[in-house]
């Protein structure tokens, strides 16, 4: 099975949370939700079980390919 990600960008999640503006996550702004797909359900619905931060999105991308991972939206 593979692993499924979402891609996420630090700013939406700053906002989502309410984190001060000037909260840069340290520079660490393009993420990945690792989410936990349930075997009994054939969707890409599932919980998010990690999250990993990459400071640019050829790292992000990088990673994905490394570990053979399934972007779940774009």
């Amino acid at each position: 099975m593979e692993e499924l990600v979402e891609l996420v960008l630090w700013e939406q999640v700053r906002s989502d949370c309410k984190y001060p503006k000037e909260d840069n996550n340290n520079g660490y702004i393009y993420g990945l939700n690792l989410i936990e797909q349930d075997i009994n359900d054939d969707d890409d619905e599932g919980e998010i079980i990690g999250v990993q931060w990459f400071k640019n999105d050829q790292e992000r991308f990088d990673f994905v390919k490394e570990n053979n991972l399934k972007i779940i939206n774009n």
